[in-house]
């Protein structure tokens, strides 16, 4: 059997429906609970339960890569990253639900990030009532970067 990252992506991509995903999610991370170097890949799945369900099972994971994780809301982002103090590496991709606060909860919950990347479609909008600078002053706070 592969990595957690390679089950995800073989059960996610088979399966397609969003309560498939996260059952196959889970039992990724139940595979994988204890492994350190491992990274977790979550691509179209979970929301701010799983999160903390993933905090809770794996809380020494050294990387966290949510991709278009559009259920996860910045308020239970900053609850579930409190689980992930041993971070390394984390990445957000298209989460269009987590903005500055949550990044600035992961830059005080994860002292040793040394790799983070944002990625959005968009991070300026005139009518976004979340576009600021709170998170590239969160990410200047990160000094392991």
């Amino acid at each position: 059997m592969g990595t957690r990252a390679e089950l995800w992506r073989r059960g996610g991509e088979e399966e397609g429906r969003p309560p498939a995903r996260l059952a196959v999610a889970r039992v990724a991370a139940g595979l994988g609970a204890g492994r350190r170097r491992e990274p977790f890949v979550a691509d179209r799945v979970g929301c701010d339960g799983f999160l903390l369900y993933l905090g809770k099972r794996l809380p020494y994971i050294r990387s966290l890569c949510l991709t278009s994780c559009y259920s996860v809301c910045s308020e239970g982002f900053v609850e579930a990253i409190k689980g992930f103090p041993h971070l390394e590496k984390l990445e957000l991709s298209l989460c269009t639900n987590i903005f500055g606060e949550a990044i600035v909860a992961a830059a005080e919950a994860c002292p040793h990030l040394k790799r983070f990347r944002l990625s959005k479609d968009r991070f300026y909008c005139f009518d976004d009532d979340h576009s600021n600078d709170q998170e590239a002053l969160a990410i200047s706070t990160m000094r392991e970067l």
